[in-house]
């Protein structure tokens, strides 16, 4: 283990808390456990810090305790090869990256690790990227420098995150938790990101995660969320074609529910007004228009008829800064809040 790699490690040992109470954990050879009694285990050096009391935000990406027991005895896999592809990302590609990216090239020449220009370089800072499963933006922020941490529900993305940050050298942890009640000491982070995650929740539960990620900033630190805009040119489409498809569907057969996990977009006035009141001063970027997450760089993996979808954002996107009010009618959103909500800067040496 490198000097720096044991670092981290020491440091995130040091910040992780109790997702029940708070408290501080004690390490043991497998498990993690508070004063209280609760018990974690730690799965190829992975903490699952989940509460058994609370209900899933998504039941596909989250964790059980089979999954637990099944990755506990299963023979840790091989490293990956310098330049080989886990096959996790291929399987996980629309569900973490968006729809343009269903049919990449295949074989994947490189990983869609997403590029964080728009936060200044790490050096050494503290990242948390909430919701981020293997780690795309995460590891993009491990390439400018910043010490990154990961905490989403699934142990499965977690340990395929893991493979690929050792592969690539990359400074990033992963923690398995809610985004809900996350487990880590207040004002751990210097910035706290989330990507194409509370876009698909309920909005008491992105209220919940907002009041935890301002907890685990520092103070001044930056919270950068990304978020559908319910204004957006394509949405206004895409939430009109779904209230269509459940009207009928509902009409034909009165059992039916609509599938709960869709984008919940909310209104530019909306989302400033949440941030402001959970986080701290806040603006609103352009991310894109006609789609929620594709990025320029990656348009070499694309299908040429997405990949000039993403052109075309990214031309609009350029022109609506000489026509600001052209923000109101972009799809996605980012909203970047300075916390003056949470707690003391804790220390990252």
């Amino acid at each position: 283990m490198t000097r720096d790699r044991k670092t981290h490690d020491d440091w995130l040992s040091g910040q992780l808390l109790c997702p029940y109470e708070g408290g501080a954990l004690q390490a043991s050879a497998d498990s993690l456990r508070c004063e209280e009694g609760h018990v974690f285990p730690v799965v190829r050096g992975v903490p699952v810090l989940l509460r058994e009391d609370t209900g899933n935000t998504h039941p596909r990406w989250w964790t059980t305790p089979a999954q637990i027991l099944a990755a506990r005895e299963i023979a840790e896999p091989r490293p990956l090869a310098p330049g080989e592809i886990d096959p996790f990302v291929r399987k996980a590609s629309v569900a973490t990256c968006g729809h343009l990216y269903r049919g990449m090239r295949d074989p994947l020449p490189r990983y869609p690790i997403a590029s964080l220009d728009a936060l200044p370089p790490g050096e050494g800072r503290t990242f948390l990227d909430v919701g981020g499963n293997w780690g795309r933006w995460a590891l993009g922020a491990a390439a400018r420098g910043y010490r990154a941490v990961v905490a989403d529900p699934s142990l499965r993305a977690a340990l395929a995150g893991q493979r690929i940050a050792d592969q690539l050298g990359h400074d990033v942890r992963y923690v398995v938790a809610d985004g809900r009640y996350l487990p880590f000491a207040r004002g751990a982070f210097a910035v706290c990101f989330s990507y194409s995650v509370l876009q698909s929740l309920a909005k008491d539960d992105v209220r919940a995660v907002l009041r935890e990620m301002a907890r685990v900033t520092e103070d001044s630190g930056a919270v950068r969320v990304q978020m559908a805009n319910i204004l957006g040119l394509r949405r206004i489409m895409k939430t009109a074609a779904e209230t269509g498809y459940d009207l009928f569907r509902g009409l034909r057969d009165p059992s039916y529910t609509p599938w709960v996990f869709r984008v919940r977009a909310w209104t530019p006035k909306e989302i400033v007004r949440c941030f402001e009141e959970l986080v701290g001063p806040t603006t609103l970027s352009i991310d894109g228009f006609f789609t929620l997450n594709a990025q320029l760089a990656d348009v070499d993996l694309l299908r040429l008829r997405y990949a000039a979808v993403v052109h075309a954002s990214r031309a609009l996107t350029r022109f609506a800064r000489i026509v600001p009010p052209l923000l109101n009618v972009a799809d996605s959103l980012y909203a970047q809040a300075r916390n003056t909500r949470g707690g003391s800067v804790v220390a990252a040496s």
